[in-house]
């Protein structure tokens, strides 16, 4: 078994016990993140015996925790009771597929009563009798063990079953067995009492269809995975963690993986364990919880250090949560969220400066729409000598501002003073936004001076025709209006 990120076994365990909490103003959370001493121990042993599966089993199921001593007392007895079946039976010295096959007859008519899909409690087993694939699983695993016999769990992607050897000197098995010369291994389907080597069996068929699951023969070796005591253990917690997710009942799921991954200690059941962390986060984004759910990762970050999924996690609560206080108009509390997470490891330094710009530029938002054109340019041009904003949002508002204060110009005190601001504006930008209202003013500046000069020309004022002319293209030498209007008057004052 692949045995990653618990480092040094036991001094790994001291440091999940002594780790400091975060700095932070929340409320210690009552979730649990770190494994339970029970999965920490059962991870360090290198291998199970069926005794220790039963107990870890009994102890990580929920009627089971508190009295998994007692329930062991009844596993011994059941154990007891087979081996005296055998012994009054006579067959002690069966071969192991006779006694595999005897194990699977007995516990259908002694200890299990009733198949449901969800239950995986073994105490619930033991108590009433009702069992699924992984409860039934595992206790017959134990038995076969403790009754001489060479068993293995056998995994399919949504199923799992036993398999015992016979110890035949065949080399080719028939129905559902299968294996080497030396060791032939014959499926058993625990959930039904005809689930012994179940190949075309009818009965086996009938019954096994009624739990919903697809029987995947030996043949099908590419959808079948042997695993041993300590994954069949971890299925219970599997099970329980699924079936706790789709309540969202975090409190206890995220537990549960903690649990599991300490149990298998694989490289899968840690990202398992992560993905739970990142549901739990998930839940508490959608509720805006952000600071909550990023003390969570703080939390999660002293115990098991940094991950990509954690990472992206974490900028993706740091983000929304700054959106929201934006959304508001907040840039107060947006700032002092950002400086309480600015040296939080888990948040990419690029994420971090991206929403430093995104506050400051709200600001100067907010800012611009209550100040005057010159404190408006004071407040843009300060943000950018400190590295407040990207050169891209400068020039955005260096715009925004001239537009609207050319355009406020305009009605309040006209054209020309309108154009002075224009002048001006260009020459801090070439913004092509900017030279199109140069234009515009100028267009009506040569509208306003041509209609002037037409209203004298009418009139036969042709002194202040040609003032007018004059005075308008001074401001807007280049207006074509204003020139053919003086080229129209010479000529006409010429031929007079």
């Amino acid at each position: 078994m692949e045995m990653i990120y618990l480092r040094k076994k036991v001094t790994a365990v001291l440091l999940f016990i002594l780790a400091a909490a975060p700095v932070d103003s929340s409320p210690l959370w009552d979730i649990r993140i770190e494994p339970d001493w029970y999965a920490v121990l059962t991870g360090l042993k290198s291998e199970l015996t069926s005794e220790e599966l039963m107990e870890a089993s009994f102890y990580f199921s929920p009627s089971g925790r508190s009295k998994f001593a007692s329930y062991m007392d009844k596993y011994r007895k059941i154990l007891a009771d087979f081996k005296t079946f055998l012994s009054e039976s006579n067959k002690e010295t069966a071969s192991g597929a006779e006694k595999g096959e005897l194990l699977l007859q007995f516990l259908h008519e002694n200890i299990l009563v009733r198949y449901e899909e969800y239950e995986t409690d073994l105490g619930v087993l033991i108590d009433k009798g009702t069992f699924n694939c992984v409860s039934s699983g595992i206790i017959y695993y134990a038995l076969a063990e403790d009754s001489g016999l060479e068993v293995k769990g056998v995994l399919t992607r949504d199923h799992v079953f036993c398999a015992v050897s016979d110890r035949s000197e065949r080399s080719e098995g028939h129905g559902s067995s299968y294996g080497t010369k030396e060791t032939i291994f014959i499926d058993v389907e625990t959930t039904t009492a005809y689930g012994f080597n179940p190949g075309e069996k009818k009965e086996f068929a009938d019954s096994f269809g009624k739990t919903g699951f697809v029987y995947t023969s030996p043949g099908n070796y590419r959808e079948r995975e042997f695993i041993g005591k300590k994954e069949f253990l971890a299925l219970i917690l599997q099970n329980r963690i699924s079936e706790l997710q789709k309540k969202n009942n975090f409190s206890e799921s995220v537990p549960l993986s903690a649990d599991r991954f300490f149990i298998l200690n694989t490289r899968k059941s840690f990202n398992d364990m992560i993905s739970e962390f990142k549901n739990f986060c998930a839940v508490l984004n959608n509720r805006k919880q952000f600071t909550d759910a990023l003390y969570f990762l703080e939390c999660v970050y002293l115990q098991y250090g940094s991950s990509q999924p954690l990472s992206e996690t974490a900028s993706t609560l740091f983000q929304n949560s700054i959106i929201d206080y934006l959304s508001t108009g907040d840039t107060d509390a947006a700032f002092d969220f950002y400086r309480k997470y600015r040296k939080f490891p888990l948040i990419p330094e690029r994420m971090k400066h991206t929403q430093f710009f995104d506050i400051n530029e709200k600001e100067l938002y907010l800012t611009i729409q209550k100040s005057s054109f010159s404190e408006s340019l004071a407040v843009l041009d300060s943000k950018n000598s400190n590295n407040e904003i990207s050169e891209e949002v400068f020039s955005e508002y260096l715009v925004y501002i001239y537009s609207a204060e050319i355009e406020k110009t305009a009605n309040m005190t006209g054209w020309e003073s309108a154009l002075a601001v224009a002048e001006e504006a260009l020459e801090r930008t070439d913004d092509k936004r900017i030279l199109q209202l140069k234009k515009a003013v100028v267009y009506n500046i040569g509208v306003i001076y041509h209609n002037r000069f037409a209203e004298f020309f009418n009139n036969q004022e042709y002194s202040n025709a040609i003032k007018t002319v004059e005075e308008g293209l001074r401001i807007v030498p280049d207006d074509k209006k204003l020139l053919n209007d003086r080229s129209r008057l010479k000529k006409f004052l010429e031929h007079k």
